[in-house]
């Protein structure tokens, strides 16, 4: 999966505009204005959101360097759970150190993983999200999510 396949998915998920329940701040195609002032703007756009996510998430996590049957699991991860815990939980998923860097081990540890290492990767996010304190009020919604993004990426073990 390339980038631009991922963010298109990304959009979809997410939608236009929301507003989050407990502090009632804006998010825009997936990115709070907390985080990401220029949600403000009446104007911002999917246009405004591809760069940052492809600089804040897609780049911080080098998913180019990984098999594109992980790409898009590790790139909703770095969205969803935090881009050092994306790494740290796909080293955990893969049997390898957890210190939160890609190297040449982690990266070759991805690539001979396929079908097993994409499963593991899932287990350990969903493990994540139980201990999360929003699991009770969030979980289901997580979960479902987690489950598409597993089918969607699936494919690429078969095409690559």
């Amino acid at each position: 999966m390339i980038f631009d396949e991922a963010i298109e998915i990304v959009f979809e998920e997410e939608g236009p505009l929301s507003y989050d329940t407990k502090d009632g701040l804006p998010t825009k195609w997936g990115l709070r204005a907390a985080y990401f002032p220029a949600v403000y703007r009446e104007t911002f756009s999917k246009d405004d959101a591809r760069p940052l996510y492809k600089a804040q998430y897609w780049d911080k996590v080098s998913c180019d360097k990984f098999p594109a049957f992980l790409r898009f699991v590790l790139f909703e991860c770095s969205i969803n759970q935090g881009q050092i815990t994306a790494i740290k939980a796909l080293q955990h998923a893969l049997r390898v150190k957890e210190d939160g860097w890609i190297g040449p081990v982690t990266i070759q540890s991805a690539t001979d993983s396929g079908m097993k290492g994409l499963a593991e990767f899932a287990a350990r996010r969903a493990q994540l999200y139980a201990a999360d304190t929003g699991y009770i009020e969030n979980g289901h919604g997580w979960l479902a999510r987690l489950e598409r993004d597993v089918i969607r990426s699936a494919k690429y073990l078969v095409t690559g």
